[in-house]
């Protein structure tokens, strides 16, 4: 994953300077700041019944967040920009909860874990041509290719509900799961520029993404599974930014951005690898069962730092 992502970059810079004729113009932009993601997701059994069997929650996931922009704008319109950023996950907590009833009915189990110690990241690029509709109004179309990251993690656990043997019901000893969400694909969208002034920038940026998402989870408690079990799903998202830049010289900037972002797939499947015991042997096999649905939302409030050369 990491060595496609470096190609995408490098063949973006590489491609935007071919297909540009034109004299170029960069912005580099560096943006800190706080973020917040949640992510849950839900499996059912094949024939339906219960049809949520399980579902996964980690919600408030509060991180310290870094980004990277690098825009390129030619004399002649044509226009591409890379970003890529990563956040450390300082907080934030997950649920477990399964059932026995259709529609989340007869919980019979439920766990809350810390989720802090995981980390996420996004790797963005994208071609365009820029319009000026107004004197001070431009517009950009796009076509881009994203990849998203969530590694989210369970520690600490205590089990609430357990009716199959209440007396188990407290602290789950030695919690220290995972699991990673993966999403990636083309998307369309627009980023747009209105000088509000000699000195300031207002910008926004709409793109929408066609979305193949890939899950791994690894749950080191269960002894029966001989191998990390995969979700995989087709789906959509949408992402928003909205900010503004101010200008100190002719080259430098100073900022803040809100970027808001939301995928879901549904309908997938979820394959798990199990050990099953026959004739006093252990047998590897493959289950797969419904992946009813995941959903991913974060949003970023962040400090930037703009130069143009």
């Amino acid at each position: 994953m990491q060595k496609n992502i470096l190609k995408l970059v490098c063949c973006l810079l590489a491609g935007a300077q071919v297909l540009s004729a034109g004299i170029c113009t960069y912005e580099m932009d560096f943006q800190t700041g706080y973020r917040r993601d949640q992510l849950s997701w839900d499996i059912g059994l094949p024939g339906g019944t219960p049809n949520i069997l399980s579902e996964l929650q980690w919600k408030n996931l509060q991180s310290l967040n870094l980004e990277g922009k690098l825009k390129m704008l030619a004399d002649d319109g044509f226009y591409a920009r890379v970003s890529a950023d990563y956040g450390i996950t300082l907080s934030g907590t997950n649920q477990d909860s399964d059932y026995h009833g259709n529609n989340r009915t007869d919980e019979y189990s439920r766990s809350i874990a810390d989720a802090k110690g995981g980390h996420v990241y996004d790797v963005s690029g994208a071609f365009g041509r820029q319009f000026v509709l107004k004197e001070r109004l431009n517009l950009i179309p796009l076509v881009g290719y994203s990849f998203h990251e969530q590694h989210l993690r369970m520690k600490n656990g205590t089990l609430f509900i357990y009716t199959h043997d209440p007396e188990n019901i407290g602290h789950i000893d030695g919690l220290n799961s995972s699991y990673t969400a993966r999403w990636h694909g083309p998307y369309l969208g627009y980023d747009m520029n209105f000088e509000a002034t000699c000195h300031l920038q207002l910008l926004a940026t709409f793109e929408y993404h066609f979305a193949f998402f890939k899950g791994l989870g690894n749950w080191n408690l269960r002894d029966d599974f001989f191998k990390d079990f995969e979700h995989t799903a087709k789906g959509c998202g949408i992402v928003l930014s909205f900010g503004a830049l101010y200008q100190i010289n002719q080259r430098l900037f100073i900022g803040a951005v809100v970027n808001y972002e939301s995928f879901t797939a549904t309908k997938g499947r979820d394959r798990t690898f199990l050990l099953v015991e026959q004739d006093n042997q252990l047998i590897p096999i493959v289950y797969d069962s419904h992946f009813n649905r995941v959903r991913w939302t974060a949003i970023s409030a962040l400090l930037s730092l703009n130069y143009s050369f």
